[in-house]
């Protein structure tokens, strides 16, 4: 018998019961929608719907499948191998002992086969089978020379020994089982044709299967890859938002926050006035260097002659590593040199989110815990880390958000730097120009608005929102009418819109509730279908 087989045997076998598993998650979990296709919950769709909404389920489904069953797949066929290998060897490299006479007659004995017993078990022993020349009856042995026991099975119902009569007729090989010491017998039969007809059409059934499916359902090496590359930086990624959402929730963040990022005409004026009050004058800057931090010397002269250099020195250390505390600026390492009136050093800048964060106190990057570093080094920076990076980011920023609220409950600007969206007008905002309360942000005109009453407060929250409210955008698209058409209509009161002003009267943009508009719509969706059908 051959226990190791060629490669393409193993992948065969391996994508067989890849394909089974896929043909039989796709009927359960197609029977399963289809019992539930009269339920409320399915009773919106239409036929079409519902069958695009149940391939997108099986589609997501079958996709996780079928790259486990790839990610697996290697390891799993070597697995065989090794272990069919390891039986082959043992088969192979036994050494038959000398045949010995016959038990019956005395006659020589020749080797006829030999067979493993128990295989792929931890105790599999090599059995060889021998035939006597005159007598023709067998007797077989183990590799060490000792005889196998045949020990015959006993019977049910008295647990005697039974004997045993078989005979092979038609290519069927019976054996007849009796008791001596009751009436107990039983015949077991074992059809080779039928044996190797079911091994024929099961061979069939597989060979129209790989033929069938397994370009469907197995990932080819550069698809499996892929996926592969996916879990993995989902893996890092689910990581790298904790981290990030971790550290947006520290003392270290909320003092990060709170750093003043300045360019250098901004740091000029912030150190011109103490230098200048303290008798520190001409302050001038020389060409950067631009390195992983921005480096500026500096100079400026003495004004104060009573000074002793030692004092100008200090003084002049301690002035401007105060002044610079709550900025993204540092006097460098050097600190500060002195000769004849002049003062020279270097400023350091920072830049970005991580350097606030090494200023803040944060020295070391952070690290993605419990992973490979090579795991890690190699999707740090995919697309799919970074975006659950940021996700973590913004997490956490609407964390700390929220937690401020706990004690400005009226709501506050936003003072980080950057622009923002408003959802509600999509005008850009920043700074004083934004809001932030128990809704969510919104720039300060629509605040306005909703103090005034014209819309309410919950309009912020875009799912509240959906469903209830409509744009002009929105109107323009489901009736076809051109803006200025649009705009005449809510001049004249057909179209009745929410309009929304700014403090100085003006308008700057318009929303519309669907309950008041839905006979507007009705009546212009059905003009804008007649000329369609009047135009084909």
């Amino acid at each position: 018998m051959d226990y190791l087989k060629d490669r393409q045997y193993y992948e065969d076998t391996y994508d067989i019961h890849t394909i089974e598993t896929c043909l039989d998650y796709y009927s359960d979990i197609k029977k399963s929608f289809e019992e539930q296709r009269r339920s409320d919950e399915f009773k919106k769709y239409t036929p079409e719907e519902f069958n695009l909404e149940v391939s997108k389920v099986l589609n997501v489904m079958l996709r996780g499948i079928q790259g486990e069953r790839y990610k697996n797949k290697a390891k799993t066929i070597q697995e065989w191998m090794d272990r069919d290998k390891k039986e082959q060897d043992k088969l192979d490299q036994a050494e038959a002992p000398a045949p010995l006479p016959c038990h019956s007659c005395g006659s020589p004995t020749l080797l006829t086969d030999k067979e493993l017993m128990d295989s792929y078990e931890t105790n599999s022993k090599v059995i060889f089978m021998y035939r006597c020349t005159k007598c023709k009856k067998g007797q077989n042995y183990y590799e060490n020379g000792t005889e196998w026991d045949y020990k015959p099975p006993e019977c049910p119902e008295c647990k005697h020994p039974l004997n045993s009569d078989s005979q092979i007729t038609n290519d069927v090989h019976t054996i007849i089982f009796t008791c001596p010491n009751c009436s107990y017998s039983r015949k077991s039969e074992y059809d080779f044709k039928k044996s190797a007809r079911e091994r024929e059409a099961k061979e069939k059934k597989d060979a129209q299967l790989l033929t069938d499916y397994r370009d469907k359902f197995c990932l080819s090496d550069t698809d499996g890859k892929e996926y592969i590359e996916l879990m993995e930086a989902l893996e890092v990624g689910r990581v790298a938002y904790e981290e990030e959402l971790n550290k947006y929730d520290s003392p270290i963040y909320q003092k990060a926050a709170q750093i003043k990022e300045l360019g250098i005409v901004e740091l000029e004026k912030l150190l011109s006035k103490p230098l200048e009050k303290d008798q520190f004058i001409k302050l001038a800057f020389d060409k950067p260097e631009m390195s992983q931090q921005v480096l500026v010397p500096f100079s400026v002269q003495e004004g104060n002659l009573s000074r002793s250099e030692a004092d100008s020195k200090k003084h002049l250390k301690n002035l401007i590593t105060g002044t610079l505390e709550p900025t993204n600026w540092r006097l460098s390492y050097e600190g500060v040199s002195y000769r004849l009136g002049y003062l020279t050093g270097k400023l350091k800048g920072y830049e970005g989110k991580e350097a606030m964060f090494e200023l803040a106190g944060k020295t070391d990057k952070p690290k993605l815990p419990n992973l490979d570093p090579e795991k890690r080094n190699k999707y740090e920076h995919h697309n799919v880390v970074e975006l659950a990076r940021l996700n973590g980011q913004l997490k956490g920023i609407e964390n700390t958000r929220k937690r401020r609220l706990l004690t400005e409950p009226g709501g506050f600007h936003i003072d980080e730097t950057g622009s923002y969206t408003c959802p509600i007008c999509w005008n850009s905002m920043s700074g004083k120009t934004t809001w932030y309360d128990k809704w969510g942000l919104k720039c300060v005109n629509c605040k306005r608005n909703i103090d005034l009453g014209v819309i309410p407060p919950e309009i912020n929250d875009y799912d509240i929102r959906k469903g209830k409210w409509l744009t002009k955008s929105q109107i323009e698209d489901k009736t076809g009418l051109h803006p200025a058409s649009i705009r005449k209509f809510i001049r004249n009161g057909e179209l009745k819109a929410k309009e929304l002003k700014d403090d100085k009267g003006y308008v700057y943009y318009h929303l519309f509730l669907i309950d008041e508009v839905q006979d507007f719509l009705n009546i212009h969706l059905n003009q804008s279908k007649t000329e369609t059908v009047k135009t084909t």
